[in-house]
C-alpha cells in the first residue's frame, strides 16, 4: 500500500459496457484461451482474416481449414466437411454486417462457434456463443479484450501492464498521428507477442470513463452520413444504418490512388490484412476486398463536419 506522494490518474468502477465478460490483454489470447479450454483440435476460418487469428491457433497447434465469403461478407457455401462433434467454426462480424438472425442461424447450422464482434464493439453476447471484443479497434487504450464464455476459467492469470505502451496514444493526442505512427506499428508488434494475462488495471480504467451512448450515437450518425454520401459510388450493398459502426467500408476499383490521394490530405485509410493476399488469388471476394475496399473512418472522435470534408475529398478523385 502506497499513501500520499504525487497524484495518479483517476479512476472509475462503476462504468463498463460489457460488464460480464473476461477481461484479458488481447483478442487473440481469448481465442487461444477458448481453443485450449474447449480442447479445439480444428478450427475453420475466413481467407480474409489477419494473421494474428492465424498464429493464435498455430500457438494452440489447432489444425486450420478456411472457408471463403460471398460478396456480402457472408460464408459462401455450406461447410460439408463439419463434424459437429469436434470442428469449431470462427465466424467473423465484419464491420457488424451480420444480423442476429444471421448470427443464430449460423448457430443452428454448426453449433460449435466463436463470434469475433471485434468490429461491432456495441452488440451483446448472443444465444450465449463464445464471442470476442476488442478494445483497441474502437477507443483509444493500447490493448485489452473482452471474452465472453460459459467456460469456467480457474487459471490464475498475471495481470498486464500497458503503461509503456501509451506513447503512440498520448503523442497523437498532442502532436498527430503522423509524429507517432512508428510508435504505433511497434505497439502492434509487441501485442502480437503478449502471453495471455488479464487485462491491465490502466485500460481497465480507460475503459470504465467512456461515454459510451455517445460514441455509439456519433458513429451511427457519421455512418448514415458517409452511407448517404458515397452509397451511389460503393461496389458494397450496405444497410443504411449500424448502430454504433466500426467504419464505412467503401469498395471501389480506384481505392489505392483514392488512399493515396487521402494521405497527402492527411486523412488517414487503413488497409486490413494485406496477408490476405498471399493466401487468395485475383479475382476472389478475399483479394478484391483487400486491395479495394477504403476503411472510412466514422468514430466518436468526429462530427458531420470531417465527415463532409472526407466526402468532399472522396468525391474529387473518386468521381459522383
Amino acid at each position: 500500500m502506497e499513501i500520499g506522494g504525487y497524484l495518479n490518474l483517476e479512476s472509475n468502477r462503476n462504468n463498463l459496457y460489457h460488464k460480464n465478460a473476461i477481461k484479458l490483454n488481447s483478442g487473440r489470447n481469448c481465442l487461444r484461451v477458448l481453443i485450449r479450454h474447449r480442447k479445439i483440435k480444428k478450427i475453420y476460418l475466413p481467407y480474409y482474416i489477419c494473421d494474428a487469428v492465424i498464429e493464435a491457433c498455430n500457438l494452440e497447434n489447432c489444425d486450420i481449414c478456411y472457408y471463403p465469403l460471398n460478396p456480402g461478407f457472408r460464408i459462401k457455401n455450406e461447410i460439408i466437411d463439419f463434424n459437429k462433434d469436434t470442428d469449431f467454426l470462427y465466424l467473423v462480424n465484419y464491420c457488424g454486417l451480420l444480423t442476429n438472425e444471421d448470427i443464430k442461424n449460423y448457430y443452428k447450422k454448426y453449433q460449435n462457434i466463436i463470434l469475433d464482434n471485434t468490429q461491432d464493439f456495441f452488440r451483446y453476447n448472443l444465444f450465449n456463443i463464445d464471442t470476442i471484443y476488442s478494445c483497441r479497434k474502437f477507443f483509444g487504450v493500447p490493448d485489452g479484450a473482452y471474452l465472453y464464455t460459459n467456460i469456467n476459467i480457474q487459471e490464475n492469470y498475471e495481470y498486464d501492464y500497458s503503461y509503456d505502451r501509451m506513447l503512440h496514444i498520448l503523442g497523437r493526442y498532442e502532436l498527430g498521428a503522423e509524429k507517432f505512427y512508428q510508435s504505433f506499428k511497434e505497439n502492434e508488434a509487441k501485442i502480437s507477442l503478449l502471453p495471455i494475462k488479464y487485462m491491465s488495471k490502466l485500460t481497465d480504467n480507460i475503459m470504465r470513463i467512456i461515454d459510451y451512448k455517445y460514441c455509439m450515437k456519433t458513429r451511427s450518425n457519421n455512418y448514415i452520413f458517409l452511407y448517404n454520401e458515397l452509397n451511389s459510388l460503393n461496389q458494397l450493398e450496405l444497410p443504411a444504418n449500424i448502430e454504433g459502426a466500426f467504419s464505412y467500408p467503401l469498395l471501389t476499383d480506384n481505392a489505392q490512388n483514392v488512399k493515396e490521394y487521402l494521405v497527402k490530405e492527411k486523412i488517414f485509410i487503413p488497409q486490413y490484412w494485406k496477408e490476405v493476399l498471399d493466401r487468395t488469388s485475383e479475382g476472389t471476394v478475399e483479394y478484391q476486398y483487400t486491395q479495394n475496399i477504403l476503411w472510412l473512418p466514422c468514430d466518436q472522435r468526429y462530427t458531420e463536419k470531417e465527415m463532409s470534408y472526407m466526402v468532399e475529398k472522396i468525391k474529387l478523385i473518386a468521381g459522383g
